[in-house]
């Protein structure tokens, strides 16, 4: 995806947004200070009650403009209410790893900061940059999502637990089952990332873990033409993405003989680089 269509996806979202918070100003008064309020009454001061309220509100609205629910989507059509696209297609299957407390939405990367990530080579093909920079761009084309390299590291810390609250890079790397025990068995990659709140019921990823096969990636009975997909898959999980029972999937449970992103995965990776900017 290019800069300049990326430039337009978030105006677009952001034009919708700011159109409703305007709506609910002229009808409510919210865009007044949140602490002082003039009326023909004395003079009141309004403390955090009212502030928390008013950020509840934003929350709402923003879930308001990027829910995928078909009726949500028809009141928005009546308001005359148009918000960036989902990429949603009929029939098309994907799940997420994680969602928001109470609510069918998501847990994702803040897609208006990008995701740092790095490298551990040992153990790695010669040509794993290859591998993580076409994943990098195949799942940024697809979600929006923005990836920043940088660079190359001696961290083998695999496991998220009580890594989050740091904010490091995503750490990217290839390991055997006897160093990390989730490779073990027929598993060629493990991923996944760790998230911490924002808001009250709210929460958001801030870092994850890519974790590849060495024997995998280093046997002559695989071609990069089937190792790819499993970078990409991995990538994937990385952003949000589950597994789906669809052959016609990259993320389907079993394995496929598909190697790109299906109809679902596009979906899924979409609604992922479309949650709100927080």
């Amino acid at each position: 995806m290019s800069d300049r269509r990326e430039q337009r996806r978030r105006a677009h979202w952001l034009e919708a947004q700011l159109r409703e918070l305007d709506r609910l100003d002229a009808r409510h008064g919210l865009g007044a200070s949140p602490f002082t309020v003039e009326q023909r009454r004395p003079r009141r001061t309004y403390g955090p009650a009212l502030l928390g309220l008013t950020v509840a509100m934003v929350l709402l609205v923003a879930a308001f403009l990027t829910s995928a629910d078909p009726q949500v989507a028809r009141v928005r059509e009546l308001f005359g209410i148009e918000v960036a696209p989902t990429g949603d297609v009929p029939g098309a299957h994907y799940t997420f790893m994680q969602h928001q407390q109470g609510s069918p939405e998501p847990i994702g990367y803040d897609p208006c900061t990008p995701i740092r990530y790095e490298i551990n080579a040992t153990g790695a093909p010669e040509d794993y940059l290859e591998y993580v920079e076409t994943s990098v761009e195949r799942v940024s084309e697809a979600s929006g999502l923005v990836f920043e390299y940088v660079g190359l590291t001696d961290s083998r810390n695999f496991d998220l637990d009580g890594d989050a609250a740091g904010r490091p890079p995503v750490l990217v790397g290839w390991a055997t089952e006897d160093e990390y025990e989730p490779l073990a068995g027929n598993v060629a990659g493990v991923a996944g990332s760790a998230s911490l709140p924002v808001f009250p019921g709210h929460a958001q990823y801030v870092t994850g873990r890519v974790v590849l096969d060495t024997e995998v990636f280093g046997s002559s009975d695989f071609t990069g033409h089937q190792l790819q997909p499993i970078v990409d898959h991995e990538f994937a999980h990385l952003v949000g993405l589950d597994h789906v029972e669809d052959p016609g999937e990259l993320m389907d449970t079993d394995g496929t003989a598909v190697t790109r992103f299906g109809e679902g995965d596009l979906a899924g990776l979409a609604r992922l680089g479309g949650l709100p900017c927080l």
